[in-house]
């Protein structure tokens, strides 16, 4: 059963749904040239062939982890170093006969998120 017959409302609608679905269309194909962008300068890198071998890191997250780790190899001395700023590492902390673990809270959410992932 139809909400409503008026005319009007309905052409309204039909236009704004129109408008939306050629914004969505916009949309995409901005995501794909993005997309397409981001593989080209992730196949030009120096360390694509690190980040392209890792097990599990396809072509969605392997430039993200180049990306969170960066160009420089000696930023982090240790792989402890680096778990510890992207918040991998868990946080312990004891005192009056207790032990409480939790994740780091203060860090690079953008690599923890990737190292998740």
């Amino acid at each position: 059963m139809a909400v409503t017959d008026e005319t009007a409302l309905i052409q309204s609608f039909v236009l704004r749904i129109q408008l939306i679905a050629r914004q969505l269309k916009l949309v995409q194909e901005t995501i794909a040239d993005y997309d397409r962008r981001l593989a080209a300068a992730f196949a030009q890198h120096e360390d694509h062939e690190i980040f392209a071998t890792l097990p599990g890191a396809g072509p969605g997250l392997a430039p993200r982890l180049l990306a969170s780790l960066g160009s420089q190899r000696d930023r982090f001395a240790s792989a402890g170093e680096l778990q510890q700023y992207s918040g991998v590492a868990p946080v312990t902390q004891k005192g009056g006969g207790t032990c409480y673990i939790h994740r780091r809270y203060l860090c690079a959410r953008f690599q923890r998120q990737s190292f998740h992932e």
